[in-house]
């Protein structure tokens, strides 16, 4: 018979986070195991509970060990909720159980390839239009946890003596001799395919070169230079963005010269003397009625 100080046991601990009775478990989680491992019964955990329980993937049988909430949520580990069509293929591959298609057993290659396909075939989708919008609303303006404030000085020091320390600059950077795009827009030759552009003025001087017939590259080469920029030097490359074919020389747009942009050109006039290049900034532009 049970004591009263054992009833009064037992309820304090059905209380501290548990149902207030016990319930049906799904088949995936493994009460008897839960037990053994952690000393309580699934049943009596409440329904979006984080307490620990072993449940088993419905698809490869894997074992887990995540919250009970989660676990009742989740069904099949991460590699199996990659599947998300089960054709006939699947269903002979994988076999029948309980009149559902599940598998007894995908050895680590299926895992890994199962895994791997479904995530690549999702992120080849990418996101839609509105989802886009809905992201950028949700973390603009007053959304934004950086919105009204700023680094202190002391932080600024740090962040800058930390980037100059950083031993992946130059030829070790992963961009290196790569063009970061950015913002822009596309420009629409009459032939070949779309060209992505970093500027409208960009945009203009293409329509210029196109209608008069000139033969031009976007962004043709990149040249590694070594330039100074705020007392210390760096190893980059130089990228001039139109390549003229038949007068064999270089243009750069430029409206205005940011960060170490400058620096680079510079670098790029004395390091490649014999290479023509030319600037055309606004008065330029608007001598030759591009702007």
């Amino acid at each position: 018979m049970q004591s009263k100080q054992d009833g009064q046991n037992e309820t304090k601990k059905w209380n501290g986070g548990w149902a207030k009775e016990k319930h049906e478990v799904p088949n995936h989680i493994d009460a008897k195991k839960t037990i053994e491992k952690y000393g309580y019964d699934p049943a009596i955990l409440k329904p979006k509970s984080e307490r620990l329980v072993v449940s088993n993937c419905i698809i490869c049988n894997q074992e887990r060990n995540r919250g009970y909430g989660a676990s009742v949520a989740q069904k099949k580990c991460f590699a199996c909720s990659r599947i998300e069509i089960f054709t006939v293929e699947n269903l002979s591959k994988f076999g029948k159980l309980g009149g559902k298609a599940r598998a007894e057993s995908l050895t680590a290659e299926q895992r890994k390839e199962v895994g791997i396909k479904g995530a690549t075939e999702r992120w080849k989708k990418g996101f839609t239009e509105e989802t886009r919008l809905k992201l950028s609303a949700s973390n603009s303006g007053k959304d934004n946890p950086f919105y009204g404030k700023k680094h202190k000085e002391e932080t600024l020091i740090v962040m800058r003596e930390t980037a100059k320390k950083n031993v992946r600059r130059g030829k070790e950077s992963n961009f290196y001799g790569k063009i970061n795009h950015g913002r822009g827009q596309w420009f629409y030759p009459r032939q070949g395919p779309k060209i992505w552009m970093r500027s409208s003025w960009e945009i203009k001087y293409a329509i210029f070169l196109t209608i008069r017939e000139i033969d031009w590259i976007y962004e043709y080469k990149s040249f590694p230079v070594t330039y100074n920029y705020n007392g210390y030097s760096y190893t980059g490359t130089y990228t001039p963005d139109f390549y003229l074919v038949n007068t064999n020389e270089y243009i750069e747009v430029k409206g205005y010269w940011r960060g170490d942009a400058y620096s680079k050109y510079k670098a790029f006039r004395n390091q490649y003397p014999n290479f023509k290049i030319q600037v055309f900034d606004k008065v330029k532009m608007k001598k030759f009625g591009i702007l």
